[in-house]
């Protein structure tokens, strides 16, 4: 008997992140917020997604808290059993692309970065709240889409980046906030694993 194929061979992974900040007009009267998730870009139609430069690494991770069940079952028998819970869902991404998102998130600025107009440093809480959307590509197979997704959270630096250096890396996170109208859209990662 011979078992399913349950995995893509050589998959070189590849993800594209745009934001869109909150606050940001998508169209006349309507901002990009809590409930109001902008469509997903496009070549052709943009919208207030931003780009945070090329993605060097990402990853998806959940934190967990893992707590003891015990008492008697419905067979009289006295059970034990840990159950593990996913308390902390974050999106972590580097990038060696210094964007206005990154000098603003490290030197605490509260609003957009403006050219020739002041603004107050380390006076923000160190997050931008925003929806972020991502791409899952194949590198090794002519950069197909894989999957897309869509979530909203806080967007922070976890590093203090080293403007010094060469060349610059930026590390973010994003620490997810649940809401019905974050997805998650499988291209060809079923079809992948089957062929």
């Amino acid at each position: 008997m011979a078992y399913e194929k349950r995995f893509v061979d050589n998959l070189i992974g590849g993800m594209i992140i745009r934001i869109a900040k909150f606050g940001e007009t998508v169209t006349a009267g309507n901002t990009v917020g809590e409930g109001a998730k902008p469509d997903a870009p496009t070549p052709e139609k943009p919208g207030p997604w931003l780009t945070l430069g090329k993605i060097k690494t990402a990853t998806s991770e959940r934190q967990k808290k893992t707590a003891t069940v015990e008492g008697v079952n419905d067979a009289g028998f006295y059970e034990m059993r840990d159950l593990s819970i996913a308390q902390q869902s974050k999106l972590k991404f580097t990038t060696q692309e210094v964007t206005p998102e990154a000098i603003q998130l490290a030197f605490g600025v509260a609003d957009n970065l403006e050219d020739d107009q002041e603004a107050a440093l380390f006076s923000s809480s160190g997050n931008i709240r925003c929806w972020v959307y991502g791409e899952l590509r194949n590198s090794g197979n002519n950069a197909e889409k894989l999957a897309h997704f869509c979530v909203m959270g806080d967007l922070s630096l976890t590093n203090s980046p080293n403007f010094a250096s060469d060349p610059v890396t930026c590390e973010f996170e994003l620490s997810i906030k649940n809401s019905p109208l974050a997805t998650f859209t499988s291209l060809a990662l079923a079809k992948l694993a089957a062929d």
